[in-house]
């Protein structure tokens, strides 16, 4: 596993989650499939990056390495397959004129801030401009902000579907990544 394949992976998989859903998906709103897709797709990424670290801690393997040591460039996937969901979203709501409510244009807003303010610093030399406690408070932050929007969403995507499995497996991935951290940190 190498950062550039994990780079590439990132993309291709967004490139090619995209002409999926339009070309081969037999969706009645493909729109709305592509934005759905990107969105678990990014979330795949992100649950790799969130919890490297305490899975390496209570699973100590040569795999669970490779997760730690390519961290970073899990955490840049992620930010490329959010990217693609950002222009996903946009595309629904230019094509579909729908309004969006204040609460998702503030908080996401905030969340894309938050995530290109990340990535711009995963750098050993913004590391080192920003000081370790700057930028370790920074990536915290927008990975907890990340957590929580995932977390409520598909929560709240599991009480309107009527309790569907599948956004229900997604919101207790979300937590019991948080048990793992939370146990790490016990041990700690």
């Amino acid at each position: 596993m190498t950062k550039n394949t994990i780079l590439a992976s990132s993309a291709l998989t967004a490139i090619g989650l995209y002409l999926y859903v339009f070309l081969l998906l037999d969706s009645a709103d493909p729109i709305k499939s592509w934005v759905n897709a990107s969105a678990i797709l990014a979330l795949c990424y992100f649950l790799i990056t969130f919890a490297a670290s305490s899975v390496n801690y209570l699973v100590a393997n040569q795999f669970t390495h490779s997760l730690l040591r390519n961290r970073r460039y899990f955490g840049l996937g992620f930010a490329i397959t959010q990217t693609f969901h950002l222009i996903s979203f946009t595309y629904l709501y230019l094509v579909t004129e729908e309004q969006l409510d204040v609460l998702t244009v503030i908080g996401g807003g905030l969340a894309y801030v938050l995530l290109y303010g990340m990535v711009a610093t995963s750098n050993a030399q913004m590391i080192k401009k920003l000081g370790t406690r700057r930028w370790k408070s920074l990536h915290s932050t927008g990975m907890h902000y990340f957590a929580l929007i995932f977390l409520v969403t598909f929560v709240l995507r599991f009480i309107d579907s009527n309790y569907s499995l599948t956004y229900g497996v997604y919101a207790l991935l979300i937590v019991l990544v948080y048990v793992m951290r939370l146990l790490k940190k016990k041990r700690l």
